[in-house]
């Protein structure tokens, strides 16, 4: 399992947002001897989006659960992102529904394994 924290500018947000992704290793194929698994095929991956609460950021679901293990066990990658107490709603300024509905799946997909 690997678990990558990225900062990115938002075109949407117009500023920088951090993201979190939890990606699960890759499986060994059906004929491995119990060596290491090296050169394997990238595998894709199902996501699951994780939002948080009130007073919290993209951190909290990897400090207080076990979605590393969860996102191991099940495959999938799991997202999650610093809503910055702004409800995920598109405001005046801040157009956070828009960010999670459209920019923030396309650069996941451009940047991790995914279905």
């Amino acid at each position: 399992m690997a678990q990558f924290t990225c900062n990115f500018n938002s075109y949407t947000l117009r500023r920088a947002v951090t993201i979190s992704a939890i990606v699960p290793s890759p499986g060994c194929p059906d004929y491995w001897d119990g060596g290491a698994c090296t050169h394997l095929k990238p595998s894709k991956y199902p996501v699951l989006y994780l939002l948080h609460g009130t007073g919290n950021d993209y951190s909290t679901w990897l400090r207080y659960t076990l979605i590393e293990r969860y996102a191991e066990e099940h495959n999938i990658v799991v997202i999650t992102i610093s809503g910055e107490n702004k409800t995920y709603v598109n405001r005046q300024r801040d157009k956070f529904f828009d960010f999670i509905q459209k920019e923030l799946p396309e650069f996941v997909c451009a940047n991790f394994p995914m279905v």
